[in-house]
């Protein structure tokens, strides 16, 4: 493959000095439309009030060229060097650019809507290694242009946006990549004002630093200074993370001499973009394929601790300030984290699966920097595939225009679970222009084929520059939905651009539902829960609260109502509680066991067959057995219930005799008195119905009317002797049984009130685990000829059965 690039590069360099083909392998041609690039047509985009909109058209910009890769000994044609800018306006534009280091001076006309290829010295390129140098470009225009550069030489290169000094900061990161074959890492740094303090912390050895040791240098305008890793065998030596701070805005380059990607594929190229400040970093980002390259490499870099990245809502690492996660995917995917990032996205070696092109590499802007228009040009004509991905909100499909015309919608396909959509667009050679009504990103690259095969060019889009200041997250979580065959998918969202993710999702309300919620990590953009009606022919309704990291909070109604007659079943989701959706939740029917607490109140001494000579008295004990349920919601709140249970009386009443008499004991006289003790011996049925209030969280308050009928009147009678102490009858007892084994006047059937509350937690779509606990109060006597009153506060605990 060296081989035959380096034949063609040979064959075809006459004609690329005169500008009239493009070249092979990984150069670019000279022509005026090289590579692409984007010319934004619109800077106006609706911010918030505590942002400041920048853009990369400027009239004033401070360039460098970093160390490209250099063959020592090589002094064939094919290994020289071509540095490019190329320039555009919507305006025409006098453009003066100067290099003091070389004393090169040049002035050029750019007419407007064109494109103009202004070739560098290959002197201005940046050799040295932590040594100020006067190598800076500095580019004056009298109206705004934008420029893009290009570094090139056989089998090696890359092209980079270049920022205006109006976007310019103070404090940045760096994107690089691994060592390859001792080719370095680098980053280099650009002064725009004299008497620049710069701190410099890297993130691995360089040749005269150690990692993480500041470097503190001083720069005049237009002095460069580059740093390179140093070259420890076994060692990414990668410099991504290293901080940079200066005391006056400076441009800031990163990238790689000739980078192997991913780390040992075969062939090397190029990397270098110009990195955007801190300040201008984003949460929310949108990859797709390099297509037709079936994967692609990102990279994700934080400034602050305790960074979460989520990959499609997936949390997959907490990034310390400085560090980075790269991952290789063949899939479109969303990128976003609760903390400012920097994502990079880089294509693969010829040799990594599709021999398809050479790495690259692009930055990503986030979905805060998006314009509404962008203008962009593709390299030279030949065999080349050019292609644009368009990442545009999924609202703003319909409005979308390529050259004046619309995009068919059906080019477009969603980004997962997003509010954003893709497209994967090939456009002709030639310059192009592409506008929606809402902002969008897109960036645009191609691969070669046949005789233009292993060479691939990309850069990102232009862009705005949002000084971002954070806000407080004043905005509670959205929430949409798609239906499908068999369940309902609700997505919330909590993705705006101050939004700080969600923290957690709960189940306030859910009649006929299976309902899954994910694993919710705190800070991420969206979740996915699942309604699945137990049963189709059955309407069905959830409430659902949906709380982000803020504690806003937002409440919604899935309401499902089936039309199986017409083969139809609705869905529908709405923000709040909403009283008009009914559901049929069926019945319910359970089983529980109890335990209760009675507590007897008599008052009589005699009543039919029993006698006493003094009153019975009140008293308490535990009683239980079990019961059935039966019950059904009439209303949103409201509902019907049955409840039939067979329990025993609790404890037994006494009666002390109020005479007492006296007997001998030896020789002395001693008070002797007796007691009558009675107890119920039979259980009894009791049937209650009552009127039930649903409360949030599966809570529920319940009251009714109850009727008691005892199964059985038989009794255990006795007496007993209360004085004197110790003394027993002749059987040698203190009890003796009275021949009486029933209460013929115990009444057939009492009644009372009750009320009560409980809790319902369902564990499958049709069962639930419930738990209850009821006063009830009675009002008739179980006796007919005397009054004996009996309250109980019993507690429930059982699964109900939906059907």
């Amino acid at each position: 493959m060296k081989l035959l690039k380096f034949i063609l590069i040979t064959f075809l360099l006459p004609l690329l000095a005169l500008g009239k083909i493009e070249t092979i392998g990984h150069q670019q041609s000279e022509r005026d439309d090289t590579f692409a690039f984007f010319q934004p047509l619109d800077d106006t985009l609706k911010v918030s009030k505590h942002q400041k909109i920048k853009n990369p058209v400027g009239n004033e910009f401070w360039l460098c060229f970093m160390r490209n890769y250099e063959d020592r000994g090589n002094t064939d044609l094919s290994r020289e060097l071509f540095l490019e800018l190329f320039i555009t306006g919507e305006q025409d534009a006098n453009v003066n650019i100067e290099i003091d280091g070389i004393a090169y001076r040049k002035s050029v006309f750019v007419p407007k809507n064109t494109v103009k290829n202004i070739r560098i010295p290959s002197e201005a390129q940046v050799r040295s290694n932590q040594v100020a140098e006067r190598l800076a470009v500095h580019i004056t225009s009298d109206n705004p242009v934008s420029i893009y550069g290009l570094n090139r030489r056989f089998q090696t290169t890359d092209t980079y946006l270049a920022f205006p000094v109006e976007v310019l900061g103070m404090e940045y990161r760096v994107m690089c990549y691994h060592v390859s074959e001792g080719l370095m890492p680098e980053f280099a740094i650009v002064a725009t004002e004299n008497n620049t303090e710069i701190t410099i912390i890297p993130t691995f050895d360089t040749d005269r630093s150690p990692k993480g040791v500041p470097i503190n240098i001083r720069l005049n305008r237009g002095d460069v200074y580059q740093v390179a890793s140093k070259f420890i065998r076994g060692s990414s030596c990668d410099l991504t993370g290293s901080y940079i701070k200066a005391d006056k805005k400076i441009s800031v380059f990163a990238g790689h001499q000739c980078a192997y990607v991913p780390p040992g594929i075969i062939a090397c190229n190029h990397l270098v973009e110009q990195m955007p400040p801190i300040s201008s970093w984003g949460k929310h980002f949108y990859l797709g394929v390099l297509y037709p390259r079936s994967s692609y490499t990102f990279r994700v870099l934080a400034n602050e601790p305790e960074t979460k990245i989520f990959v499609d809502s997936r949390l997959v690492r907490v990034l310390s300030a400085g560090d980075f996660f790269d991952s290789t995917l063949s899939r479109e995917v969303q990128i976003t984290s609760n903390k400012p990032i920097l994502v990079a996205q880089f294509s693969h070696g010829y040799r990594y699966g599709d021999s398809i092109g050479d790495p690259m590499m692009l930055l990503v802007s986030p979905t805060q920097q998006f314009l509404k228009k962008y203008r962009f040009a593709t390299p030279v004509n030949g065999f080349w595939r050019h292609m644009i991905n368009v990442v545009v909100p999924t609202l703003g499909i319909k409005s979308m225009r390529l050259d004046g015309k619309p995009i068919d919608s059906a080019s477009f396909k969603t980004l997962g679970i997003s509010r954003y959509s893709i497209a994967y667009i090939q456009v002709p050679f030639g310059t192009h222009s592409i506008e929606g009504d809402l902002p969008f990103g897109m960036y645009s690259y191609g691969f070669g084929y046949d005789h233009d095969a292993f060479d691939a060019y990309g850069t990102m889009a232009g862009q705005s520059f949002i000084a971002y200041e954070p806000a407080k997250d004043t905005l509670p979580p959205m929430a949409d939905g798609r239906p499908n065959p068999n369940n309902f998918d609700a997505i919330v969202r909590d993705d705006r651009e101050d939004d700080t993710g969600i923290q957690g999702i709960s189940i306030l309300q859910n009649e006929g539902f299976e309902v899954k919620i994910p694993k919710i990590e705190e800070g991420m953009p969206q979740a996915v829960i699942k309604f699945i009606p137990f049963d189709k022919n059955f309407s069905s309704r959830a409430i659902f609260v949906a709380t982000d990291a803020a504690l806003n909070e937002s409440v919604w109604t899935l309401c499902y109502t089936p039309q199986p007659e017409l083969n139809r079943y609705n869905y529908q989701l709405s923000s709040g509680i909403e009283e008009n959706c009914k559901a049929d939740p069926g019945f319910l029917f359970g089983v529980f066991g109890l335990l209760s607490i009675g507590f007897n109140s008599p008052s009589f001494s005699s009543s039919g067959n029993v006698q006493s000579l003094g009153n019975f008295q009140s008293s308490s004990g535990l009683a239980g057995f079990f019961g059935f349920y039966l019950g059904r919601k009439i209303s949103e709140r409201l509902g019907l219930s049955l409840r039939l249970t067979l329990q025993d009386f609790a404890s037994e009443i006494e009666s002390p005799d109020t005479i007492i008499g006296h007997i001998r004991i030896d020789t002395s006289l001693v008070p002797f008195q007796e007691g009558r003790r009675l107890s119920l011996d039979g259980a009894f049925l009791n049937f209650g119905i009552s009127g039930d209030y649903f409360l949030p969280y599966g809570f529920y308050a319940f009251g009714g009317f109850n009727f008691s009928i005892p199964l059985s009147k038989s009794i255990s009678y006795s007496r007993y002797i209360i004085q004197p102490k110790d003394y027993q009858y002749n059987n040698g007892e203190t009890t003796m049984q009275i021949p009486t084994n029933k209460i013929e006047s115990l009444s057939s059937l009492s009644f009372g009130v009750h009320f009560g509350v409980g809790y319902s937690y369902s564990f499958t779509p049709r069962f639930s685990f419930f738990s209850e606990l009821l006063y009830r109060v009675p009002i008739s006597s179980l006796l007919k000829d005397g009054d004996w009153f009996y309250y109980y506060i019993p507690l429930h605990f059982g699964i109900r059965y939906r059907f």
